[in-house]
């Protein structure tokens, strides 16, 4: 489960981010005296580039012991030496931050990338910088152990201005649900099953990409072009579109097919339909999926694949 982490600067603020739906608040402690909230806090330790749980307040829980605390890394790709030093030392996992847009700063495919070494070793990750209501959903499909926001919560996205509690909950409701690690669950109220029904779609046409594909030895270390077609159908919501929690954004999509793309060779069209719909439907609100690769390069025609799949088939 991803913790949804704010970024806060008093102790009333951390009340406010905590009473609008964060998991826990984290505060930068340049020295040791400084303000701890009364709330599931982490801090950052600027002496050490660290982020760690406080000690001396409301613990938060991510998963494991995290007492050592998460490295903070910034602006660049740890290396697979990076990794395992980290490993060695006994910390928890990593922090990527950066002082601009993360996803802009590192790239998506280099977020999955890290995300997918970071757990193959055990290891915490995080993602910081820049983030913004859409980039939520992109994020989560690489399974962070936290997403750290801070500007966006703020009235009008300044640094310096006070945090929206409204810009909070709107987050809040990107994430799946709330992590049970820090709220206990609560049963559910009973109400009648209602069937669902799958009325609206998302879609990207025509997206053509240069990437290395085919069978046949010739296909090998050259790249084609290939086309890509997706519609994904969608749980249709009951009342008008208002913010980012309403919207399935088709990023989603375009998204998935870079990742797939260009995670290197791959023999048959049929692989990047099943990837790429396999992925897609990993989303809550997506109920069946219609993909298209086709091949531009072999000649007068084109050649590819359809393919229809539903969640749980």
């Amino acid at each position: 489960m991803t913790l949804f982490l704010v970024s806060v600067r008093s102790d009333e603020e951390a009340r406010i981010a905590v009473a609008a739906g964060t998991d826990a608040v984290v505060v930068s402690r340049p020295r040791p005296d400084a303000f701890i909230p009364t709330v599931p806090t982490m801090i950052v330790d600027v002496a050490a580039n660290l982020l760690t749980p406080a000690v001396d307040g409301p613990t938060i829980a991510i998963g494991g012991d995290v007492s050592h605390g998460l490295v903070i890394i910034r602006e660049t790709a740890p290396t697979e030496v990076d990794l395992d030093a980290i490993v060695a030392a006994g910390r928890a996992g990593i922090l990527l931050a950066a002082a601009g847009r993360l996803v802009d700063t590192l790239g998506l495919a280099a977020l999955d990338d890290i995300a997918s070494r970071c757990r193959s070793r055990g290891l915490l990750v995080g993602f910081s910088g820049g983030l913004e209501s859409p980039d939520i959903s992109r994020l989560l499909t690489f399974k962070p152990d936290i997403l750290l926001v801070g500007r966006a919560l703020r009235v009008a996205h300044r640094c310096d201005a006070p945090l929206d509690p409204d810009a909070i909950a709107l987050f809040r409701g990107l994430f799946p649900q709330p992590s049970a690690a820090i709220r206990p669950a609560k049963t559910p109220a009973k109400t009648e099953e209602r069937p669902r029904r799958w009325r609206d779609r998302i879609f990207v046409r025509d997206m053509v990409l240069e990437i290395d594909v085919g069978a046949y030895a010739e296909e090998f270390g050259r790249r084609q072009r290939v086309r890509f077609s997706i519609e994904a159908e969608i749980e249709a919501i009951d009342h008008p579109t208002r913010d980012m929690r309403d919207v399935v954004s088709y990023d989603l999509l375009t998204d998935t097919i870079r990742q797939v793309a260009g995670a290197g060779h791959v023999e048959f069209v049929e692989t990047l339909a099943e990837t790429i719909a396999a992925r897609i439907l990993g989303h809550p609100r997506i109920g069946a999926v219609h993909v298209t690769v086709e091949k531009l390069d072999l000649g007068a025609g084109v050649v590819g694949i359809d393919i229809w799949r539903e969640a749980g088939g």
